[in-house]
C-alpha cells in the first residue's frame, strides 16, 4: 500500500523511506505532510551561478514554494572530511538562496521523537497543520518494521 506513496527522483532507498514516512497518510502511519518534490534542482540566477560556481543546486526534498528544504545525511555516502564539507557548503548555498534547510539523519529516523519534532518542524515551514495525535502509531511501527525487513539500508 505504501508503494502508492513512492515520490519520484529519490536518490537512496532512505530518501525514498524519509518520504514515506513523512508524506503518507496518517492512518497509514505517515505524517500526512504534503510532498516535496525529491531532488529539486533549484535553478540559479546569473549573479548567484558567478557567486556559487554552478549552474544549480539540488536539494534532496524541497518545497519550493515554502521554500524550505531536507538534506538526508547518510553515514554511507557523507562521511569523510571531504564529502561532510561539500555537504555543508551545499546546505550553505542553498540558505543563501533564502531556503530554510533542515537535516534528518538516520538515527533521527530512527527515533520517534526525533521524526516527532521532525515532521512539527517541517509542517509549520510549509504551513501545514500537524496533529500527532491522529497518527495511528502501530500502523507507523508496522510501517517502519516493513522498511526494514525490505532490507532498507542506511545509503
Amino acid at each position: 500500500m505504501a508503494l502508492g506513496g513512492v515520490l519520484e527522483n529519490a536518490a537512496s532507498p532512505m530518501e525514498t523511506c524519509v518520504s514515506l514516512l513523512l508524506t503518507l497518510p496518517c492512518r497509514l502511519g505517515g505524517y500526512g505532510l504534503p510532498k516535496p518534490l525529491l531532488n529539486h534542482k533549484i535553478p540559479l540566477t546569473r549573479e548567484q551561478s558567478y557567486t556559487l560556481k554552478r549552474q544549480s543546486i539540488v536539494a534532496d526534498m524541497a518545497w519550493p514554494k515554502k521554500h524550505f528544504a531536507i538534506e538526508y545525511e547518510s553515514t554511507a555516502w557523507h562521511s569523510g572530511d571531504d564529502k561532510f564539507i561539500h555537504d555543508s557548503i551545499r546546505r550553505n548555498d542553498i540558505r543563501s538562496l533564502g531556503y530554510d534547510v533542515i537535516t534528518i539523519t538516520l538515527d533521527e529516523y530512527k527515533s520517534v521523537p526525533a521524526m516527532d519534532r521532525i515532521a512539527c518542524d517541517i509542517a509549520s515551514k510549509v504551513g501545514y497543520r500537524l496533529r500527532l495525535s491522529r497518527i495511528d502509531r502501530s500502523k507507523q511501527d508496522e510501517l517502519r518494521r516493513d522498511l526494514r525487513q525490505r532490507q532498507i539500508s542506511d545509503g
